[in-house]
């Protein structure tokens, strides 16, 4: 249930709103920029959007060394299964 708001917290809801919809919607643009920018780039160089946006994810997320380790796990468990 929503408690009953003063005048003044009420402004301060509605701004939220309003600040939250720009925000949003200027995340939406630069997705949209960086998404059409992956995609010129790819083709450019021959090189998979799916590859170039997991590079700028990695690197974002500062965990190479954790998809490494993952990978070398994955690995290792296809040599003992002898499935590569």
């Amino acid at each position: 249930m929503i408690p009953n708001l003063t005048k003044d917290n009420t402004a301060k809801v509605k701004r939220l709103i309003d600040d939250g919809c720009i925000v949003l919607a200027d995340i939406t643009a630069l997705r949209e920029g960086l998404k059409e920018t992956v995609n010129a780039l790819g083709e450019e160089l021959d090189i998979s959007p799916k590859t170039l946006n997991k590079a700028i994810r990695t690197v974002f997320k500062e965990d190479f060394e954790k998809l490494k380790e993952d990978f070398d796990d994955i690995d290792a468990l296809l040599d003992t299964v002898d499935a590569k």
